[in-house]
């Protein structure tokens, strides 16, 4: 349980600090089909998403505006008491050691691994490199590999440019990419409650979040697929 902290362990102390999140009042619906083929091996259904830690970085998209979150909306400006906490540290402050201000985050549908690539900038050769590195050696001609991801720019372009199928969608739309999504919340979990154990400084986030990945591909039983 100490290599990762998952699942949740109600009488561990870095669980009930680092685990803490405000409670979901989301309703479970059934889920329509998607219309793509089930993968019946790993590597043929691809996500792949970026999560931003520092929103000062600068990519490709044609909406990044220096502020944009993971999910692409605008920073709401709150006004905060005068008794309140300082506020969070700066987005220089939240860059790791080497720079990386994202990590840009690939997920197998068929095996339910996923490893978080950290990067400085959010591009297009960025995503291409990673996208490779994570699907390995390919000896057909003309692989059927399909990439759901949101219609951010840096992804499509990366994913059109290898010659695979690019699966976009657009927030608040159906369909989602709920299963990648859902992935991110577990990792960034696992990745606090390792941060918190282990008393690294926060700028060696680009660490523990790519252990974080690995320790829950040991740990995470495989997904029941719904053709299964």
């Amino acid at each position: 349980h100490l290599a990762g902290h998952y699942p949740m362990n109600p009488y561990c102390d870095f669980c009930r600090i680092a685990h803490l999140k405000q409670k979901s009042y989301a309703h479970k619906k059934e889920r329509a089909p998607t219309q793509l083929p089930a993968p019946s091996e790993p590597g043929m259904l691809l996500s792949a998403d970026t999560m931003v830690v520092s929103r000062s970085t600068v990519s490709d998209s044609k909406f990044d505006a220096g502020t944009v979150t993971e999910r692409g909306n605008k920073d709401e400006a709150v006004a905060r008491p005068m008794d309140s906490p300082p506020p969070a540290p700066s987005s220089k402050a939240k860059k790791s050691a080497d720079g990386d201000a994202v990590a840009f985050s690939v997920l197998d549908a068929h095996s339910g691994l996923g490893l978080p690539f950290p990067q400085a900038r959010r591009t297009t050769e960025n995503n291409k490199k990673c996208l490779k590195w994570f699907r390995g050696l390919i000896t057909d001609d003309d692989p059927h590999i399909v990439v759901k991801s949101d219609a951010a720019d840096e992804i499509t372009n990366a994913v059109d440019s290898l010659g695979w199928y690019s699966e976009p969608s657009l927030e608040n739309h159906w369909p989602h990419n709920t299963v990648h999504e859902r992935w991110h919340a577990t990792l960034k979990s696992v990745q606090r409650t390792v941060a918190l154990q282990s008393g690294f400084p926060i700028i060696t986030w680009h660490w523990s979040v790519v252990y974080a990945a690995i320790i829950l591909a040991v740990c995470k039983p495989a997904p029941i697929l719904p053709h299964e």
